[in-house]
């Protein structure tokens, strides 16, 4: 078959059970190889293109049942499902803030530093997003949550943000521990991969033993 979709135009496409829609739709987004045929995005063929460079160039799929990814905030999930490349990050943004606030939620929280197994990878954009988090909190009337990693970052993320996150990684770093509750705000305190509960509540020791 061959099917052509121009920009702004939607098409469904109709068909029994194991007629192979859900296989169309994982090869247009590269989630199974092509044995035949091509894919072009306008001019370019994107037919050896990854889904992750697909999903970044705009071409992307839903789970078939919408749910959540355990591993993410609902905040996160909301960006995800908000897409890619659909205008610039603070505009998608305050899109989500909307729905958060829409939803009830009480806080808005989001990473400017992204810690990385790879050192190549994105690591976010430091202090200039702290700006943006908090202007997107302001607009909806949310407090902001955002991850501090070391602990000449303290001061000034605290100056930024209403309340400082621990991550996981970091929950027996304890001098980053105590900054934080030297810093006068309230403090959200991530479990660490493989972490008794003792040990979570020693490190929230911590945090209180420190002022906070």
């Amino acid at each position: 078959m061959s099917v052509r979709v121009a920009p702004g135009q939607r098409l469904g496409i109709v068909g029994a059970n194991g007629a192979g829609k859900t296989t169309l739709f994982n090869a247009l987004t590269g989630f199974v190889p092509l044995h035949h045929g091509r894919v072009h995005l306008g001019d370019r063929d994107i037919s050896g293109w990854s889904s992750f460079l697909r999903a970044r160039a705009g071409i992307r799929r839903t789970f078939q049942i919408p749910r959540l990814a355990d591993m993410l905030s609902v905040e996160q999930n909301l960006l995800v499902g908000h897409g890619h490349g659909h205008g610039d990050a603070v505009e998608r943004r305050e899109r989500v803030s909307t729905l958060l606030d829409r939803f009830g939620l009480s806080a808005l929280r989001g990473g400017v530093f992204k810690p990385r197994t790879n050192p190549y990878a994105f690591q976010g954009h430091g202090y200039e997003a702290l700006e943006w988090l908090a202007a997107a909190g302001r607009e909806v009337g949310l407090p902001i949550v955002t991850e501090v990693m070391a602990v000449d970052q303290v001061e000034k993320v605290a100056a930024g943000a209403d309340i400082l996150q621990i991550g996981a990684r970091n929950m027996q770093n304890f001098d980053l521990l105590r900054a934080v509750g030297r810093s006068g705000r309230p403090v959200l305190l991530k479990r660490g991969a493989g972490a008794t509960v003792d040990e979570w509540l020693g490190a929230a020791e911590y945090v209180m033993a420190s002022g906070e």
